[in-house]
């Protein structure tokens, strides 16, 4: 038994083996009937989409990663974050789209820059484990190149190389319980205030947790974001059908809006702008997202953007008239949040006036992670449009994005007074002296 164990486990490193020592390129996998090929495979940016497509005939093919091209062993070289197993089959041919990422770090804290660094996308023999750690050596390979990027932005690109992550600050207690957060900050960050984005995990309000979306928000900050994932009330047992469902969503609003609250007023000490506060959240925490920006409770400071993945407003009351702006995503085949009620709950949002825009997914379910890199280079793109955030290099001197076109409007405003003041009083002294002529005629002719 022991020796049919072993067989079991280097057999697919054999297959690799063999395939690298014939050559190393993609070529080499269809020695063994295996293809995979990238497209566009060049000239890429963060976040854009490649379409995969592979000829896989020995049905070995589970996952596909993005690694750096040295990546010939199971965890050395792989983006444990960014991969995809949601593969489409037909007739021993597989297909997916995959968001690639310019930068990652790999599982052993290996940093990776695919700009400067030689990476490609590559099709795993077995899921990825539990860890999050490839299970299986790369078993083909296509080769993949990024646009050099002489000008990295700030609020754009991840300009910030260390984040500083402050855990379980306690925003609220329920009773007994006390809820917290994590807040993550860039590292040697000089701007006094910076846009906040809160970001609310899934899991059907019964499961779940703040720091399954570690990763995601250590990116944001990285871009020069203050961001925070918060813990919420959760109802075990509850699903959909479930009455109790009801006052579970009620909980995870009045969770998640006492989050920003708390934050907020604690701007000053943790250089958050006020006026660019934005709740993202997946699945269960993106309906809570759009509660709070459909329903904001009294309390809530107002919040500018919603992001929401996988979601959809949980609540059939009328929508409040809010000022936040909504960015929602959703796949073509989510059968949890059907694409269908994503398009009629952001036709609710424009009817109340609010901005709406939808971005579906062809293909994709309700699970959209592998999608992450091109769903954030979208949202960056929907907060630069909606003025929230202004992209500058790291060192341009100036007030952070938000404040500064709410103070640029007030000292527009001042200087308009000022000017119209000055106008007015160089007219009124003009005025004064040609009465004062006027009355120096009358009284001469008088005398006369």
């Amino acid at each position: 038994m022991q020796c049919v164990r072993r067989i079991a486990l280097i057999l697919p490193g054999l297959a690799w083996f063999t395939a690298s020592f014939v050559n190393s390129s993609p070529v080499a996998a269809a020695s063994v009937g295996l293809t995979i090929r990238a497209t566009p495979a060049a000239g890429l940016e963060y976040g854009a989409l490649a379409v995969v497509n592979g000829r896989d005939p020995s049905d070995l093919i589970r996952s596909v990663w993005q690694c750096a091209l040295d990546a010939r062993a199971t965890d050395t070289g792989c983006d444990p974050n960014n991969w995809t197993a949601a593969l489409t089959r037909t007739r021993g041919a597989f297909s997916t789209t995959f968001a690639v990422e310019s930068t990652f770090e790999t599982t052993n804290g290996r940093k990776v820059d695919c700009r400067v660094d030689r990476c490609e996308l590559g099709a795993a023999g077995l899921r990825p484990s539990p860890a999050g750690m490839l299970a299986e050596p790369l078993i083909a390979t296509h080769p993949i190149s990024f646009a050099r990027s002489d000008h990295p932005q700030r609020f754009v690109d991840a300009v910030f190389a260390g984040v500083k992550v402050t855990r379980n600050l306690v925003y609220v207690r329920r009773a007994a319980l006390p809820l917290r957060l994590d807040l993550y900050q860039p590292v040697h960050d000089t701007l006094p205030s910076r846009p906040l984005i809160v970001w609310i995990h899934g899991g059907g309000y019964q499961l779940g947790q703040k720091e399954d979306l570690d990763a995601l928000a250590r990116t944001w900050a990285r871009r020069g974001y203050v961001a925070a994932t918060i813990d919420y009330r959760l109802a075990p047992g509850t699903d959909a059908t479930n009455p109790a469902i009801a006052q579970a969503i009620d909980d995870a609003a009045q969770d998640a809006s006492s989050s920003v609250e708390w934050l907020v007023v604690r701007s000053t000490e943790y250089h958050i702008d006020r006026d660019a506060v934005i709740v993202a959240g997946i699945s269960a925490g993106a309906a809570t997202a759009l509660e709070l920006a459909t329903h904001p409770l009294p309390s809530m400071p107002p919040v500018a953007v919603a992001l929401s993945i996988s979601g959809a407003i949980p609540s059939a009351t009328p929508l409040h008239r809010t000022s936040t702006a909504v960015l929602m995503f959703n796949g073509t085949l989510d059968h949890i949040n059907p694409l269908t009620r994503a398009d009629h709950d952001c036709e609710r949002i424009r009817a109340s006036g609010q901005n709406c825009q939808l971005v579906s997914y062809d293909g994709q379910g309700h699970g959209l992670s592998q999608l992450q890199s091109n769903i954030d280079t979208v949202s960056i793109h929907f907060l630069v449009a909606d003025h929230l955030v202004v992209p500058r290099p790291l060192d341009a001197p100036g007030p952070p994005p938000a404040a500064a076109r709410h103070k640029g409007a007030a000292a527009g405003a001042s200087q308009v007074v000022l000017v119209g003041c000055i106008v007015a009083a160089i007219g009124l002294l003009m005025w004064h002296r040609r009465r004062s002529r006027h009355q120096k005629k009358r009284e001469s002719v008088s005398t006369r």
